[in-house]
């Protein structure tokens, strides 16, 4: 599954060209490294981060950013955002910092809070219904994420 994932966002969503500059963050992660890699192979210019990425872009690509590998959203991607070059491209993968988040962070959340971005899930209740709710995500009876609520505090 990485690397499908890697490979149909990194190619047919990034489109990558040789010379293209490529930043991935999350870049020690499952599918992340795999997009490091690809984008090598493509005759990339590729910086990955593992952590917090601050302002650092400014410093390894002052020309810009081509491609953005996204994992990790929140205050890595509003930094990124601010150096991405005209016609940049930006496959999502994902956004682990804005998971369970209670307080605003980054520039994505307050959108999803306002309405302005929706997101569907498909919830399945108690532990019993979880196999069946993991076989619908292969049929394709699942909308939008597929959760499992084991217990409701």
């Amino acid at each position: 599954m990485p690397g499908i994932t890697a490979y149909a966002g990194f190619f047919e969503i990034g489109s990558p060209k040789k010379g293209d500059n490529v930043f991935v963050s999350a870049a020690s992660g499952a599918v992340g490294q795999l997009v490091g890699q690809f984008a090598k192979l493509t005759g990339c210019y590729v910086v990955g981060s593992a952590g917090s990425a601050g302002s650092k872009e400014k410093v390894y690509f002052p020309e810009g950013i081509d491609i953005y590998f996204e994992n990790v959203g929140g205050k890595t991607l509003d930094a990124v955002l601010l150096n991405l070059k005209v016609h940049a491209r930006i496959p999502s993968c994902g956004m682990i910092s804005q998971y369970n988040l209670t307080q605003h962070e980054g520039f994505l959340l307050p959108h999803i809070r306002e309405g302005k971005v929706v997101y569907v899930e498909d919830i399945a209740e108690g532990l019993e219904n979880g196999p069946a709710a993991l076989v619908g995500l292969f049929s394709g009876r699942n909308v939008g994420k597929q959760v499992v609520v084991v217990a409701r505090e």
